[in-house]
C-alpha cells in the first residue's frame, strides 16, 4: 500500500492515535475509580463490594478484548468502530450518574434482612454487573481495535507500534488517577468528574469516526481459512505459552499491587489519598516498563528470548521478595511518615516509597506482558497480530482478576502481608524455572540458574519477611492476635495493665477495655432519652462494648449490631466476650457484616432507637454515613417515637466540619438535641440526638426513665441513673433554624477531602476540637443554651463545665486547678452522693477528691439535690 497518497504523513498518524489512545485510558481509570466510589453508595462501602466493582470492571475488559480480538478480522476499519464504541460509552455510563436516585427503594423492597443473605448477595451481584459490565466491555474493545487499525494501515505486526501505543494507554490511566484525585473530585465532585470523564470518551470517539477514513484498508480484509491453516504448529504453540505468559503476569502484578497497598497503610496514613498515590506508583510503572521493552524490543526477543524471559521472571521474583525488606528499612530508619506538610508532601513520600521498594518489581514484572505481545505478534500478519493482542489482553485481565481475588481471600488471611509477599515471588520464581527447561542448553543453564536462585533467596528472605512486625509495638504493648485479609489487617494488642483493644491497619484504635464505660454510655444514653425500647440498631461493632450494653436493659428485645469488617467481628467474639456482655452469642443479638448505609436503609420502621458509632471523617469512604442520604435513611428505619443517636469524634473535627455535619442532621431530622459522653478534654465525643418527629427532648419522660431504670438496677453509670446526671451531660439545642452551611451528600467529596487535607497537614491537632478548643466549644453551646432551660438546668451545665476545665487544668499542671476543684466540690448533686447502687468508677470525667468535698467553704444544703 502506497501510504504517501493518504492525507496524514505516518508520524502524524501515530501522534494523533497516541493522543486518542491516552485520552482513552485517563477516562477508563477515571471511570473505574468513580464507578468503586459511586456503586459503594449502593452496594455498601465494604471491601467485598469494592473488589465486586473491581472484579465486575476488570471482567468486562477482558470480555470486551475478547470480542475486540474476534471483530478485527472481520470488519473493514476497526478504527471506526472503535469510534462507535467509544461514543456509546457516555451512554452506558449516564445510569452510573443517576444511581442514588434510580436506588433508593431496591434495599426496602427487597426486604428486612437481605443485604445479608443470598438475596442481598444476588441482587448486588446483579446490580454491579447491570451499571458496570456494559461500559466496561466497550472499554475493553476499544484499545485493541484502535492498535489492530494502526497495524493494518501500515501492513505491519504488533512489534514496537503497538506496545508503545500499549504504554501510552497505560500511562493515561495514570494521569487518570493523578488528575481525578488531585483536581476534578475536589473541585467538581462525583457527578460532574463523571460527566467530564464521559465527554473525554466521547470527544475520542468522534475524533476517531472523523478522521477514520484515514485507516481504511483497500478492501475488506477477513481471516481467510488459508491464512489460518498456514499458521505452523510452532507458532500455535508459541502463541500458547504466550497466553500462559499473559496470564502469569496480569496475575502476579495485580497480587502485588493488593499486597503492596496493604503493606504501605501499615505506615502510611490512611486517607483517600493514599490508595490513589499506590496506584499511581504502580501504573506508571508498568507504563514506563512498556516504554523500556519497547526501545530494546529486538534484543528481548531475539534468539535468546526464552532465557531472556526466564531472567525477568526471576528477577522479578527476587525483587518482590526483597521488597519487604527494603520498605521496612526506610520505613524504620527515616521515620518516614512521623511528619507531613500537607498532602503534596505527603503524596511525594509515599510515592518514593512505593518506587524505591516495590518500584523495582513493579518495573521489571512489568516487562513480561509486552513480551508476550511481542512474542504473539512476531511474524504475524496485521489482522492475526491485532486478534492475538485483543487475546492477550483477555487474558491478562481475567489473570488481573484471579490474583487480586487469590491474594485477597487465600494469601492474605494465610501468610499475612509479608508472607504473601513472598509467596508472590515465589510464584514468579517457579515461573522463571518452568520456562527454563525449553530452548537450546546454554539458555536453558543460564536461565535455571537465575530461577534457582530467586527460589533459594525466597526460602531465606522469606522467613525474615515472616517475623517482620505488623505493628508499631509501644513499651508495655503486646500483640495479642493478628489477622489481615480484604478489609486490611487488625490486630488486638493489649498493655501492660491488661486493657485490651483493637488496631485497624496499624493506623487507629476501634475502641478498648479501658474506655469501656464511655463506650457503653453509647448506646445506654439514647436507651435512657427513649420510653420504652425494644429494637436497637448499632451502627459500628467494634470491641461490641457498646451493642452489648444494650442488652442490660429488660426492655430491649433485639440488637442489631452492624459491622463492616468481619475480621472486627472475629476480634470482638474471640477476644472481647467478657466485656461485651457476649454480644457475639446472645440470642437476643445479631451481627451483621456490612455496610451500615445499606442494612440500615433495607429497614424501614424498625428500629426504636439506632445509634452510629465514631465515624472519622477522612478514611476512605467513611464521610457517606454522616451524608443527608444516610441520615434520611436512618429517620426511615426508626418507628414512630424512634431516636437516633450519632456520635461525633470532635477530636478528629474542625469547626467548619462539624458544622457541616450539624447542618445535614439537621436538615433531616429538625432539631438536633446535643450531649457530650464525658467530661474529660482528650478525645471528646459530641453526641447529635434527633427523633423521628420533630418537637425536642421530654424532659419529665427522661426523669420517669431515670427512676425505673434506678428502681431496676439495670444501670449501674451514676450520671445515666439520675436527671441530673443526663441534664450535666446536655449541651442543648442545635435549631434547624441555626443551619446555614453545606450539607454532606453522596455526591460531594468535600467533607472526605477536607478531613483528609487537615489530618495530613503540619499541625493537624491545632485544627481539632479538642483540649482547650473543646472547653470553648462547650462553653459557648452553654452560653447558648441558657436561654433553653431553667436557672437549675443551666447550674448543671455549667458544672459539666467546670468539670472539663478541670480536667484541663489538671493536665497542663494549672495552678487553677485546686481553686476550679473547690469551687465544683460545691456543685454536686447529692443524688450521686447518696446512691449507693451508683459505681463510681464508671464516673466520666475528673474525680472531686475527699479534701474539696469536705472544705467547710459553702454549707452542704446548698448543694444542687
Amino acid at each position: 500500500m502506497n501510504t504517501d497518497s493518504k492525507p496524514f504523513s505516518r508520524n502524524t498518524l501515530h501522534l494523533f492515535v497516541a493522543t486518542l489512545v491516552l485520552f482513552s485510558g485517563m477516562a477508563a481509570l477515571t471511570h473505574q475509580l468513580l464507578w468503586t466510589r459511586r456503586l459503594v453508595d449502593l452496594l455498601g462501602a465494604s471491601t467485598e463490594s469494592s473488589a465486586r466493582v473491581f472484579a465486575t470492571f476488570f471482567l468486562g475488559l477482558s470480555c470486551g478484548s475478547a470480542l475486540a480480538a474476534f471483530l478485527v478480522g472481520r470488519v473493514r476499519n476497526p478504527i471506526r468502530i472503535a469510534g462507535w464504541v467509544q461514543v456509546s460509552v457516555p451512554v452506558l455510563v449516564t445510569p452510573i450518574l443517576f444511581l442514588p436516585t434510580l436506588t433508593d427503594w431496591i434495599w426496602p423492597w427487597i426486604g428486612v434482612w437481605s443485604t445479608d443473605g443470598f438475596v442481598g448477595r444476588a441482587a448486588k451481584t446483579g446490580l454491579t454487573l447491570a451499571f458496570v459490565f456494559p461500559p466496561s466491555m466497550l472499554m475493553g474493545i476499544s484499545f485493541p481495535l484502535i492498535v489492530a487499525g494502526v497495524l493494518r494501515r501500515h501492513q505491519r505486526s504488533v512489534g514496537r507500534l503497538g506496545i508503545v501505543l500499549y504504554a501510552v494507554n497505560t500511562l493515561g490511566g495514570a494521569l487518570g488517577i493523578l488528575l481525578t484525585v488531585v483536581l476534578t473530585l475536589p473541585a467538581l465532585g462525583y457527578f460532574w468528574t463523571m460527566v467530564a470523564a464521559a465527554i473525554v470518551d466521547g470527544l475520542v470517539g468522534v475524533m476517531l469516526l472523523c478522521f477514520g477514513s484515514a485507516f481504511t484498508v483497500a478492501s475488506p480484509t477477513p481471516v481467510q481459512d488459508s491464512e489460518s491453516r498456514s499458521v505452523s504448529a510452532r507458532d500455535r504453540r508459541l502463541f500458547a505459552r504466550m497466553i500462559c505468559l499473559a496470564f502469569v503476569s496480569g496475575m502476579g502484578v495485580l497480587a502485588l499491587e493488593v499486597v503492596a497497598f496493604q503493606m504501605f497503610q501499615l505506615v502510611a496514613t490512611i486517607s483517600l489519598f493514599s490508595p490513589a498515590a499506590v496506584l499511581f506508583c504502580a501504573i506508571t510503572s508498568l507504563a514506563v516498563s512498556a516504554a523500556i521493552f519497547a526501545r530494546f524490543e529486538k534484543f528481548f526477543i531475539g534468539q535468546a528470548r526464552r532465557r531472556n524471559i526466564a531472567v525477568v521472571l526471576a528477577v522479578s521474583g527476587v525483587l518482590v521478595i526483597l521488597a519487604p525488606q527494603v520498605f521496612m528499612m526506610i520505613s524504620r530508619q527515616s521515620n518516614w511518615f512521623a511528619a507531613t506538610n500537607g498532602v503534596f508532601d505527603f503524596a511525594l513520600k509515599l510515592g518514593a516509597l512505593s518506587l524505591l521498594s516495590v518500584g523495582p518489581a513493579w518495573l521489571v514484572s512489568g516487562l513480561v506482558f509486552p513480551f508476550a505481545i511481542a512474542c504473539a505478534g512476531k511474524d504475524c500478519s496485521p489482522v492475526r497480530s491485532g486478534q492475538r493482542l485483543g487475546g492477550l489482553l483477555a487474558i491478562n485481565g481475567l489473570g488481573g482478576l484471579v490474583g487480586a481475588e487469590v491474594t485477597y481471600q487465600v494469601l492474605l488471611p494465610i501468610f499475612g502481608v509479608y508472607g504473601t509477599m513472598t509467596v508472590i515471588g515465589l510464584g514468579f520464581a517457579t515461573s522463571a524455572l518452568m520456562t527454563s527447561l525449553h530452548g537450546q542448553e546454554t539458555d536453558r543453564i543460564i536461565a535455571g540458574t537465575f530461577a534457582s536462585i530467586a527460589i533459594v533467596v525466597g526460602v531465606v528472605v522469606g522467613r525474615e519477611n515472616a517475623s517482620l512486625p505488623v505493628f508499631n509495638p509501644t513499651p508495655g504493648v503486646h500483640l495479642v492476635d493478628f489477622q489481615s485479609g480484604r478489609q486490611g489487617t487488625v490486630a488486638v494488642i493489649e498493655n501492660e495493665n491488661g486493657d485490651r483493644s483493637i488496631l485497624v491497619s496499624n493506623q487507629y484504635l476501634l475502641g478498648g477495655t479501658a474506655v469501656r464505660y464511655d463506650q457503653e454510655r453509647q448506646v445506654l444514653l439514647p436507651l435512657v432519652l427513649h420510653k420504652k425500647p425494644t429494637r436497637v440498631g448499632c451502627i459500628g461493632l467494634a470491641t461490641g462494648i457498646t451493642p452489648g450494653a444494650a442488652l442490660t436493659l429488660e426492655s430491649v428485645d433485639e440488637v442489631t449490631a452492624i459491622e463492616l469488617s468481619p475480621l472486627v467481628a472475629k476480634a470482638a467474639e474471640a477476644h472481647f466476650s467478657d466485656f461485651n456482655h457476649r454480644v457475639c452469642f446472645d440470642a437476643r443479638a445479631s451481627v451483621v457484616i456490612g455496610d451500615g448505609r445499606t442494612v440500615i436503609a433495607s429497614k424501614a420502621d424498625y428500629f426504636d432507637v439506632v445509634t452510629g458509632d465514631l465515624f472519622l471523617p477522612w478514611a476512605p469512604g467513611t464521610a457517606r454515613l454522616y451524608s443527608k442520604e444516610h441520615f434520611a435513611a436512618v429517620r426511615r428505619s426508626l418507628r414512630p417515637g424512634g431516636i437516633f443517636c450519632q456520635w461525633l469524634p470532635m477530636y478528629q473535627l474542625t469547626h467548619d466540619q462539624f458544622q457541616m455535619i450539624v447542618d445535614t442532621f439537621v436538615s433531616e431530622f429538625g432539631d438536633a438535641e446535643l450531649f457530650v459522653n464525658h467530661f474529660r478534654v482528650v478525645s471528646p465525643m459530641l453526641a447529635l440526638v434527633g427523633g423521628k418527629e420533630p418537637g425536642g427532648l421530654n424532659w419529665k419522660q427522661v426523669s420517669q426513665r431515670c427512676d425505673a431504670l434506678r428502681v431496676q438496677n439495670a444501670i449501674a453509670d451514676p450520671v445515666l441513673r439520675h436527671l441530673p446526671g443526663i441534664q450535666m451531660l446536655y449541651l442543648g439545642s442545635y435549631p434547624a433554624t441555626q443551619s446555614r452551611g453545606p450539607r454532606v451528600t453522596l455526591a460531594d467529596p468535600y467533607l472526605e477531602y477536607a478531613a483528609a487535607t487537615v489530618r495530613l497537614s503540619a499541625n493537624p491537632a491545632s485544627e481539632y476540637i479538642h483540649s482547650a478548643s473543646w472547653v470553648r466549644f462547650c462553653r459557648e453551646r452553654l452560653r447558648i443554651a441558657t436561654d433553653q432551660v431553667s436557672p437549675n438546668d443551666a447550674q448543671l451545665m455549667a458544672l459539666a463545665s467546670g468539670l472539663m476545665e478541670l480536667d484541663h487544668a489538671r493536665r497542663t499542671h494549672n495552678r487553677l486547678a485546686i481553686p476550679i476543684e473547690l469551687q465544683l466540690s460545691r456543685l454536686i448533686p447529692n443524688c450521686f452522693m447518696n446512691d449507693p447502687s451508683a459505681e463510681m468508677k464508671r464516673w466520666p470525667g475528673p474525680v472531686i477528691t475527699t479534701d474539696a468535698m469536705e472544705k467547710d467553704l459553702v454549707a452542704p444544703d446548698m448543694r444542687l439535690q
